[in-house]
């Protein structure tokens, strides 16, 4: 009996310390008409709650509406006087996304620094 709730102990005690894979930062570098742009999205969790921003060297934004589901991402922003969208895949340590801006499609892979 002590060794079963040993074991269910370290099991719940474990799950409750579980960070998921995609907090944290991640750098990338995006190839625009404009050139290079660099910088690192930041996403944190509160309970539930997620939240993030998309930096550059040009400024930093909220990332709205943000969601992650099956290690989908999807959000939209404000920069430059234009709402963005961005959609992207979690794949260990990168994240390969896109951004969306008036009909233009922005590909880029951000991965994840460590801590």
């Amino acid at each position: 009996m002590f060794i079963l709730l040993t074991v269910i102990w370290t099991r719940c005690a474990t799950s409750r310390v579980t960070t998921p894979n995609y907090i944290g930062r991640w750098d990338y570098e995006m190839d625009t008409p404009q050139g290079t742009i660099n910088g690192w999205i930041v996403l944190n969790q509160e309970g539930k709650e997620l939240s993030g921003t998309i930096n550059s060297d040009m400024g930093s934004t909220e990332l709205r509406d943000l969601k992650i589901e099956n290690n989908l991402l999807t959000a939209n922003f404000y920069a430059f006087d234009m709402d963005m969208d961005i959609t992207g895949e979690f794949v260990e340590d990168l994240f390969n996304a896109k951004i969306m801006v008036q009909g233009y499609e922005l590909p880029f892979t951000a991965t994840k620094m460590k801590e």
